[in-house]
C-alpha cells in the first residue's frame, strides 16, 4: 500500500499503482475510490483485460450491474480465452436475471478450463435455476475432483439433489458442507430440512435450531424449526 502511494506520488498515471491500489480499496470494500484509480488506469491503457475485469467486479460490488457488463464484455473482447473473464461477465448478467446468457458464459470459461472452480460453480447455479439438476450435479462432482474441501461444491450438489426431489441423497452431501463451514447458515438449514424430509427429526433439530440463530429474523426457518420439534416430540 505504501509503495503504491509513493508510485502514485511520482507519477498519478502509474497503470501499475492504480490498478494494485484499486485492489486493494477493493478487498476493503471502498468501492468508490477503488473505481477512480482502475478508470484512471483505463484511461491511460485501456487495452488491459485484467483492468477491466477488476472494474467490473467493483461496479458490480455497487450494484450497478448494467455498467458491469460493459466493462466484462471489455476484458472479453480484449482476451476472449481468458476464463475469468467469462466468469465476471456471467456474475453480471446472472445478477440481472439473465440466468441462461449466464450459464452460456461460464460454460464458455470451461471450454478453456474444465476443471475452473468459480465457472463451475456458477454453472450449477444457474443449471439449478433453470431445472436442469442433473447437468448441476455434474458440474458440482466435477468442481469437487480437484478440489474436495470445496465448501459451496458440496452445498450445492446437496441443493440440486434437494430440489430435484432426492432428499435422501441430498443429506450427505450437505452434511460435508456442514462439516466444512458450521456457520454457514443455507447449509445448516437445508440439511436440517432434508432430514425432516426424510424421517429424521431427531437429527434435524440441532441443525434447524442452528440455521434460526445464524439468522434470528428469517419467520421460516422458526416455523421449520417448530415443525421439526413436534415431529421430534420435543417442546418448541
Amino acid at each position: 500500500d505504501t509503495l503504491y502511494r509513493q508510485m502514485l506520488a511520482v507519477n498519478p498515471d502509474s497503470v501499475l499503482a492504480n490498478n494494485n491500489t484499486g485492489v486493494l480499496l477493493l478487498r476493503r470494500g471502498e468501492l468508490a475510490q477503488a473505481e477512480q484509480h482502475l478508470r484512471r488506469a483505463l484511461t491511460v491503457q485501456g487495452d488491459q483485460p485484467d483492468g477491466w475485469e477488476i472494474l467490473a467486479a467493483v461496479l458490480g460490488r455497487q450494484g450497478r450491474h448494467q455498467e458491469a457488463e460493459q466493462a466484462a464484455r471489455q476484458a472479453v473482447r480484449l482476451s476472449p480465452l481468458l476464463p475469468s473473464a467469462h466468469c465476471t461477465l456471467a456474475d453480471s448478467l446472472a445478477l440481472q436475471g439473465r440466468v441462461s446468457a449466464a450459464l452460456d458464459e461460464y460454460l464458455v470459461a470451461l471450454r478453456w478450463s474444465p476443471y475452473y472452480g468459480r465457472a463451475l460453480l456458477g454453472a450449477a447455479a444457474t443449471e439449478t435455476a433453470l431445472g436442469h439438476y442433473d447437468r448441476a450435479i455434474d458440474h458440482c462432482r466435477q468442481a469437487l475432483v480437484r478440489r474436495p474441501t470445496l465448501q459451496q461444491a458440496w452445498f450445492r450438489l446437496g441443493l440440486a439433489y434437494y430440489l430435484s426431489g432426492r432428499r435422501g441423497a441430498a443429506v450427505d452431501p450437505l452434511q460435508r458442507a456442514v462439516d466444512l463451514d458450521p456457520h454457514h447458515g443455507d447449509s445448516r438449514f437445508l440439511l436440517g430440512t432434508a432430514l425432516l424430509a426424510t424421517g429424521r427429526a431427531p437429527e434435524a433439530v440441532p441443525h434447524l435450531r442452528e440455521a434460526a440463530l445464524l439468522q434470528p429474523h428469517d419467520v421460516d426457518r422458526q416455523q421449520v424449526l417448530r415443525a421439526a420439534q413436534r415431529a421430534a416430540g420435543q417442546a418448541p
